[in-house]
């Protein structure tokens, strides 16, 4: 995990700068103290984006995990405070990007606010959330993806979250967050508008505006909001599609993907079968604190039927 992976390295190599850093931590239980850490973390994170003095970002960091008062990081300091806030809204599911638009702040600081959070926030989400017994093992996951990437003649494939990150690398189209039926029509008028400017009409067109309606009717029916962006990258068109709902299970992915109707409770019951035949491919990254769908148009074709 690559917040993690920082927090490792961050730690290790400041450690040896300070005399005693022991010295400085409070005695507390160990939840409080990786939650002060967390928030001191993306604190920093947010100096960087703002270009403050490194010293700063790192002043702020070591005031979280000295400080043993949870009140400190909302009473002190205005980073501090946005980084507890973003943690309390991941941690609530709550809608970050409408929260974080409503900040008393400069737009600088809210676009600094929310880069963090985009690189952040699977990181964030699964430290958060995660139960490690919610997740097969890797050997297990690797043989449902290969299965069932062979099953649907290489139409459906499960992605971990590396690949996820190089599908949303391309150009951003443009985004927009799911929160109600009205966002059906909005993603529907969207995508529209990219089809027509790279000349994709009639047959082609419909067919794909269903398959956006459909996963994007998912979302509002199983979870509690989603977002969805569109990327254009080497001769493709990505639209990812994701949410913050449970995930989907391993075990009942097969049928989902090869028996039309099949559904189950918080699933695209039919749903899946259909987009799959509308699609060039269909990929799936899924966790228990969330799921999301990218399925993929190369402009190079015209052959989508339903």
């Amino acid at each position: 995990m690559v917040m993690a992976h920082s927090l490792n390295k961050f730690l290790k190599t400041k450690a040896k700068d300070e005399n005693s850093l022991s010295d400085k931590v409070p005695q507390i239980e160990l939840p409080q103290l990786i939650n002060q850490t967390i928030v001191g973390f993306i604190a920093k994170e947010i100096s960087n984006e703002l270009k403050l003095p490194s010293e700063e970002g790192q002043k702020i960091f070591y005031s979280t995990i000295t400080n043993k008062s949870a009140e400190y990081h909302r009473e002190n300091g205005s980073l501090l405070k946005y980084a507890y806030q973003l943690v309390e809204w991941t941690r609530d599911q709550k809608d970050v990007y409408k929260k974080v638009k409503k900040i008393e702040g400069s737009e600088q600081t809210k676009e600094a606010i929310l880069k963090v959070y985009e690189r952040l926030k699977i990181d964030l989400k699964h430290m958060l959330f995660t139960n490690i017994n919610q997740f097969p093992n890797s050997r297990e996951w690797e043989i449902y993806r290969d299965v069932m990437y062979a099953s649907s003649q290489r139409k459906f494939l499960l992605i971990d979250k590396k690949e996820l990150i190089l599908q949303e690398s391309g150009v951003l189209l443009f985004s927009i967050m799911i929160q109600n039926h009205h966002d059906i029509s909005l993603c529907r008028k969207k995508i529209t508008k990219i089809l027509a400017e790279r000349n994709i009409s009639g047959q082609d067109k419909n067919s794909w505006l269903l398959a956006i309606s459909e996963i994007v009717t998912n979302v509002l029916k199983h979870a509690q909001n989603g977002r969805m962006m569109v990327f254009e990258r080497n001769g493709e068109i990505q639209v990812v599609i994701e949410d913050n709902g449970h995930g989907f299970s391993l075990k009942n992915l097969p049928n989902l993907i090869m028996l039309s109707g099949f559904s189950t409770q918080n699933s695209l019951g039919q749903g899946f079968t259909l987009v799959m035949r509308i699609v060039d491919q269909l990929l799936l990254y899924t966790t228990p604190y969330g799921s999301s769908v990218i399925i993929l148009k190369n402009l190079a074709t015209d052959k989508v039927k339903i």
